[in-house]
């Protein structure tokens, strides 16, 4: 039986239970940015932090425009669109940041930072199109696992028309190198239909994953015969599990295998895929470290991760 207490999250569209005191570390993609939530700031410091970066690249010098600032506009009360240019040199690319405030509508909010990459020509004109992300979000409280919508960071959004990605990686208390990774993503475009020419179809899958792990040291010793000796390399490979499992009427694989490495640490991983998620992906992985290598260790481990598994809904 799991001794380790879980709290629902909410990651994407999925809700899973993970360690409820682990430190958590959120990443996500919203229409094609990377997403930040600017932690600790109140609405005056969100603003001060937006006005201090537009000054700060109003004052760098071009060669021939006026400055490394092409453009600063606000969209409403909340959110900021920003271009500037990379270089001094630069004329032909802009670099785009947009800024939002999320209020939550008892005087706070949260600031949050989407970090929009490189634009070719005249995206100026295409701002109120990259501005429309700004009315899709919604605050949500910490672990708040009730809502609709997609959940990101502190957030959620409605994703209509956008590609939108979220995982979570979550620490597990009282077991150093333990740890727990949840993902969810939606595609908005092409039916939804993710473009993967040239990769091996195997990565979308638990037991493909765990095929191409075992490939890769095969053909690791087979180049190089002494990386066997290698203090990183596994001297024994297992398989634990490989297999068909359905999370909450979800179909998907698992696959667990451990790996004994010359060093004398042993490597657990965990692995769920869904396999019938139309337009959409889930993942969970959990990779621990152990040295003890021993049962009542292993025991642990599986008492954790079918916990963390049962708790998953869609």
């Amino acid at each position: 039986m799991n001794q380790i207490p879980l709290t629902t999250e909410c990651v994407g569209y999925m809700r899973i239970g993970l360690p409820d005191k682990g430190g958590r570390a959120w990443s996500a993609t919203v229409d094609g940015a990377g997403l930040e939530l600017l932690k600790g700031l109140d609405r005056k410091a969100f603003d001060a932090y937006v006005k201090s970066r537009k000054e700060q690249l109003a004052s760098l010098p071009h060669n021939v425009e006026p400055n490394r600032l092409v453009t600063f506009r606000p969209f409403g009360d909340n959110g900021t669109i920003l271009l500037y240019r990379e270089d001094a040199f630069q004329t032909e690319v802009v670099e785009m940041e947009r800024y939002l405030w999320v209020e939550d509508g008892e005087g706070g909010g949260r600031g949050y930072f989407l970090d929009s990459g490189s634009h070719f020509g005249k995206v100026e004109r295409e701002l109120e199109t990259f501005s429309r992300v700004f009315s899709k979000f919604s605050l949500r409280r910490p672990g708040e696992s009730t809502t609709n919508a997609f959940c990101v960071d502190g957030a959620s959004l409605t994703d209509d028309g956008i590609d939108v990605a979220a995982d979570v990686t979550v620490s597990i208390p009282g077991q150093s190198g333990w740890d727990l990774y949840a993902s969810y993503a939606k595609l908005a475009g092409q039916n939804g239909v993710q473009d993967t020419e040239g990769l091996d179809a195997r990565f979308s899958t638990a037991t493909g994953s765990l095929e191409l792990e075992q490939e890769k040291y095969q053909r690791q010793a087979e180049a190089y015969p002494d990386i066997r000796k290698e203090p990183d390399y596994p001297k024994h490979f297992e398989v634990l599990r490989k297999g068909s499992r359905e999370l909450a009427k979800v179909k998907g694989g698992e696959a667990v295998w451990k790996k004994e490495l010359n060093n004398g640490e042993v490597l657990y991983t965990f692995l769920w895929m869904d396999e019938s998620l139309s337009g959409q992906s889930a993942m969970v992985e959990m990779n621990t470290r152990d040295k003890e290598g021993t049962a009542s260790s292993e025991e642990r481990m599986y008492a954790l991760w079918d916990a963390v598994l049962a708790s998953v809904e869609f």
